[in-house]
């Protein structure tokens, strides 16, 4: 019974990371694009250093960056 619940949890997992390789956030500024990393990179850096990250995307909004997600699970959703 533990093993079925594991083996959906463990599919589930890796269906996540699949749709975080597929898909990419990035990183613009004056028209040119300046970092690009699939999500699943992205989450792990939250994951492990949140302060440091929310800190430097914080600072480059005021910078003037643009923050956009494409991929085939979403649609140019901007920040």
């Amino acid at each position: 019974m533990k093993e079925n619940g594991l083996r959906k949890v463990g599919r589930a997992i890796m269906n996540l990371i699949a749709i975080g390789n597929r898909n990419r956030f990035a990183i613009h500024r004056g028209g040119e694009q300046l970092l690009e990393m699939p999500i699943t990179v992205l989450a792990a850096l939250l994951l492990f250093s949140f302060g440091t990250c929310a800190l430097l995307l914080v600072v480059g909004l005021l910078a003037g960056c643009r923050y956009t997600v494409n991929g085939k699970d979403f649609s140019a959703a901007e920040a």
